[in-house]
């Protein structure tokens, strides 16, 4: 059982937490025995778990059958790894996944533009992964591989087929490519008005200024709000718009889901 938060092995974990570390290693963390679950059944390729004693048995189970190591730590030495306030009592170090290319991407796309915020990203991950769509992240997006994005994703990050690129990359694609498109607006139609085409990559902007001039070339389609009301929040109407897409075509052939 490691006792000293000097040990190598929980250096080289908290090194993950930053994005050289992570790039260097071509490994990320994921904290929390659900999240681990998740990954594990996907077929990720988990290297080491360090769990505290209250661990689950039935997950360290699971990891040990998937080739995992398992490292046993003493009880709060994973609050001097993880940056959650209250740490759960595993953690572990997991490949990194390889990024999709835009022609393995799904016909169902959430777009992001410029969204930073770990927690945004994470959650939108979660949705698509449900709705059964891909990801593309434009421009100045979180690190879906960061420990914040992973842990709001509950490990959907290693479900969801994702590309990163910069916005003009991504936007020369969506017009080459000649999907249907939709930017989500403040203002204009509605979205629960439109047909939305089975196809289609919905983009969800940056919550301070939307998306940028660069997505201009696609119209709008706002979510009704009361009177007074400021925005939704990027997750929230990324998700909600999404699902609009799920109740007109239902989810993609294949799908377990009714």
């Amino acid at each position: 059982m490691l006792r000293s938060p000097h040990n190598a092995l929980l250096k080289q974990a908290r090194a993950l937490l930053d994005r050289r570390g992570r790039e260097r290693s071509g490994c990320f963390l994921v904290e929390g025995q659900r999240a681990l679950q998740t990954v594990l059944e996907a077929g990720a390729a988990v290297q080491t778990v360090l769990h505290e004693p209250a661990a689950d048995a039935a997950v360290l189970t699971l990891a040990a059958s998937c080739g995992a190591r398992l490292v046993p730590l003493e009880a709060g030495l994973l609050a001097g790894i993880v940056q959650t306030v209250t740490p759960g009592p595993l953690a572990a170090i997991v490949r990194s996944p390889a990024q999709s290319t835009p022609a393995a991407l799904p016909d169902r796309l959430l777009v992001l533009a410029e969204v930073r915020d770990p927690g945004n990203v994470g959650t939108l991950l979660r949705t698509a992964d449900a709705a059964g769509a891909g990801l593309v992240l434009a421009g100045g997006c979180a690190d879906p591989l960061s420990p914040k994005v992973v842990r709001a994703s509950a490990g959907a990050v290693v479900r969801v087929p994702w590309w990163c690129a910069k916005a003009p990359d991504v936007v020369d694609w969506l017009q080459r490519d000649g999907r249907a498109v939709l930017v989500l607006a403040a203002g204009g139609p509605s979205l629960y008005g439109a047909a939305l085409p089975p196809t289609l990559a919905l983009v969800v902007g940056n919550e301070g200024h939307g998306a940028g001039p660069e997505w201009a070339v696609w119209p709008t389609r706002c979510l009704p709000m009361a009177a007074g009301a400021e925005s939704l929040n990027a997750a929230v109407a990324g998700s909600l718009a999404l699902y609009e897409l799920v109740r007109q075509h239902g989810l993609p052939a294949g799908s377990d889901g009714d």
